[in-house]
């Protein structure tokens, strides 16, 4: 279970000055892309929906008991552009003026589940600072070839300005965990339309 922004659904128009980066990436043995529709802004993962962790209710009743306070939120826009790196993935810079923070915020004053996933994670600190930054992770790591190679190709990329798309609901979903299936869908449950 996941709030998330599925920017591959929602805005696919945002990857259209990728292309010519994303042709020659898909080249390379080093990197693994996932199809457009993957794409999206993780924002809090809560659980995995199974029988030991999250209940399909249990996740309905967080939801809704979450939702309410987020839809008092007023839409809101992520500007992306910028390409960075980590351990196991490229990913492509986003500025949301720290609206995400609020979201999580305030799923997190709900429902008492998302709280202890907020404190569980690395980027909340021990004294209640959030220290989250979204990003969209676009191409991953395969540990072959040499990683020299992928540098290269992003360089003359590394700044490009994808646009500015518009927020007006959160979604709940879920990354089905399916082996035969790499990067699924993200499988978007419920929207929280932002009201203000």
């Amino acid at each position: 279970m996941a709030l998330l922004q599925p920017v591959g659904r929602d805005h696919p128009q945002l990857q259209e000055p990728l292309q010519p980066l994303l042709d020659v990436l898909a080249e390379l043995e080093e990197i693994e892309l996932p199809p457009p529709s993957f794409l999206h802004v993780p924002t809090l993962v809560v659980g995995f929906v199974t029988a030991t962790d999250i209940s399909f209710t249990e996740m309905e009743s967080m939801t809704m008991r979450a939702s309410s306070h987020i839809a008092r939120m007023p839409p809101f826009s992520l500007r992306v552009g910028g390409i960075s790196a980590r351990e196991d993935a490229l990913y492509l810079g986003v500025d949301d003026d720290f609206h995400l923070r609020e979201v999580r915020r305030r799923a997190g004053e709900r429902a008492p589940r998302i709280a202890q996933a907020l404190r569980d994670e690395p980027a909340f600190a021990p004294d209640g600072g959030d220290g989250f930054m979204p990003s969209i992770p676009f191409a991953f790591f395969t540990g072959r070839g040499d990683r020299a190679r992928v540098i290269e190709a992003v360089e003359p990329y590394r700044e490009t300005e994808l646009g500015e798309c518009s927020v007006t609901h959160i979604s709940v979903g879920r990354l089905l965990s399916d082996p035969q299936i790499r990067y699924p869908d993200p499988d978007v449950i419920l929207e929280i339309v932002l009201r203000g």
